[in-house]
């Protein structure tokens, strides 16, 4: 009895290894790329991988050219530095030299630790958050403000300047009455000077 318990295990291991075999050769076969579609060529999945214990964090251009800013992720320290420039993190830390930069592809040459390596520019750890404009009871979506810079804002300025260019000269004269008002108001609270 026990010898059958045994063969059987034997016999389903060999099955299930055999299946699992068949599953996975035809995906090994088809050659999935590695490759993103949504980045450069060249930037492969395996690509951004790097054992070096430093990290390209920012890329910035200022008046004098572009900086570079290195990262020691174990001293939590880090440098700004220009191409062919002599860097160091912290005091004591290894100096570096970066040699070139690659703008198609974020990526620089430096020379770390006596030996040459590429960086790509590290992958942000969080994204900025998607802004929903929320519904205020009573107001109608035309009347909410949009984002700055957005279309819908500039649909709305243009709403706005296309209304006064129509407005009668009476209702001109009565906006601008209040416009003075308020000007005369707030100079008066100013001048009372919080007394």
């Amino acid at each position: 009895m026990n010898n059958q318990r045994t063969l059987l295990f034997v016999f389903a291991f060999v099955i299930s290894t055999a299946l699992a075999a068949v599953a996975i050769a035809p995906a090994a076969r088809a050659g999935v790329s590695t490759e993103s579609p949504f980045a450069p060529r060249g930037f492969g999945v395996g690509a951004a991988a790097s054992n070096s214990p430093i990290e390209l964090r920012g890329i910035t251009t200022d008046a004098q050219g572009m900086r570079f800013a290195i990262y020691d992720p174990a001293k939590k320290e880090g440098a700004w530095v220009r191409i062919n420039e002599k860097g160091r993190i912290g005091e004591a830390g290894q100096s570096f030299v970066i040699s070139s930069y690659d703008a198609a592809t974020n990526r620089i040459n430096i020379d770390y630790q006596g030996r040459s390596q590429t960086l790509a520019l590290a992958d942000p750890k969080f994204a900025p958050a998607k802004t929903v404009p929320m519904a205020i009871p009573g107001m109608a979506p035309q009347q909410m403000q949009a984002q700055p810079g957005s279309k819908a804002d500039l649909k709305q300025q243009q709403r706005a300047q296309q209304q006064q260019a129509q407005a009668s000269p009476a209702e001109s004269s009565r906006l601008e009455a209040i416009r003075a008002e308020i000007a005369r108001r707030r100079s008066q609270r100013d001048s009372s000077g919080g007394q």
